[in-house]
């Protein structure tokens, strides 16, 4: 629970499909590996201690506490007004209760992800008087910093029963990763104070306008440019900048790779992300004031967007 007025907007929810026949067990593993598992950014630290010769798990480790310890810090320092963090404990409306006080409350917004907050935002904003909204989250409230980044602590954190005869039951009622299996994709979604947006790579693409000419849609929503001051309103929000396509040797080939699709007709641009970059030494750096007036620091490509972001570097 926590008052909507000092809650911003969020960013959207992602979802990622997997096809499901003879290698479903083996893709869903392999997803746990990569995905919850924190594998991607396994790689992608083992590279970086090869290319900068830290061959120690130890030092990787300590310079990790020292990323997680400063994001917490900084989401504290950020929230200092309202007491170091956004939400309130259930228990807290229990005592209220339990003494014939309950809350009162003229609206209430069920979850906290990115329609629900955006919903919550723009009505406390109205400012009626008198009028209490209050919104409420079955996951909890993760600070930067305390994410799960080891596969263990990941799968521990998994809402549900991925295997076995009880698959799709609960196991853990407010686990961050709320992995649900249909029979012609995986959706994987956040539980948490934010939603998806705790979890979501961090990339923001608009959707083609193909999508908006399904009859499904309402007429008056089935044309671009409709929706084209929200994209606007959208992306101005949560700091959408084009990834430099330079940044590293990778990006490069990567960069290379896209214009030669290009010259043969397919469709490629550079990702457009909802990051904070600080330069091309961002541990050293210290932290930006964002829109929200909460501090950030910034990515240091550790691969880390879809567990949740250890650095503070997502926006």
């Amino acid at each position: 629970m926590l008052p909507a007025d000092n809650h911003s907007d969020q960013v959207p929810q992602s979802s990622f499909g997997f096809r499901r026949g003879r290698s479903a067990l083996w893709e869903r593993r392999n997803f746990l590996k990569a995905i919850a598992g924190g594998g991607l950014s396994a790689a992608a630290c083992d590279q970086a201690r090869a290319q900068t010769g830290c061959a120690t798990s130890a030092h990787a480790n300590s310079l990790d506490s020292i990323h997680k310890s400063r994001a917490s810090a900084d989401y504290h320092q950020s929230l200092n007004c309202v007491g170091g963090v956004l939400s309130s404990p259930i228990e807290q409306l229990r005592a209220k209760h339990s003494v014939g006080r309950p809350w009162q409350f003229d609206i209430l917004v069920v979850g906290s992800g990115y329609g629900a907050s955006t919903v919550a935002a723009r009505l406390s904003q109205r400012r009626w008087p008198g009028v209490r909204l209050a919104i409420f989250e079955r996951g909890q409230e993760w600070v930067p910093g305390t994410f799960p980044d080891q596969l263990k602590q990941c799968i521990d954190q998994s809402r549900l029963k991925l295997l076995g005869p009880r698959a799709g039951s609960v196991k853990n009622a407010t686990g961050l990763y709320n992995i649900q299996q249909f029979d012609e994709f995986t959706v994987m979604s956040g539980s948490g104070l934010g939603g998806s947006s705790l979890i979501n790579a961090g990339v923001s693409i608009r959707p083609d306008p193909e999508v908006f000419l399904q009859s499904a849609w309402p007429s008056v929503l089935q044309s671009r440019e409709v929706w084209e001051p929200y994209f606007q309103l959208a992306e101005y929000e949560l700091g959408v900048t084009t990834e430099p396509v330079d940044w590293s040797k990778k990006m490069i080939a990567s960069r290379h790779a896209g214009q030669w699709l290009n010259r043969r007709g397919a469709r490629w641009e550079p990702a457009r992300l909802t990051l904070t970059r600080t330069g091309s030494q961002p541990a050293s750096q210290p932290p930006i004031v964002n829109r929200q007036g909460m501090l950030q620091r910034g990515c240091i490509d550790c691969g880390d967007c879809l567990t949740g972001c250890n650095v503070g570097a997502k926006n």
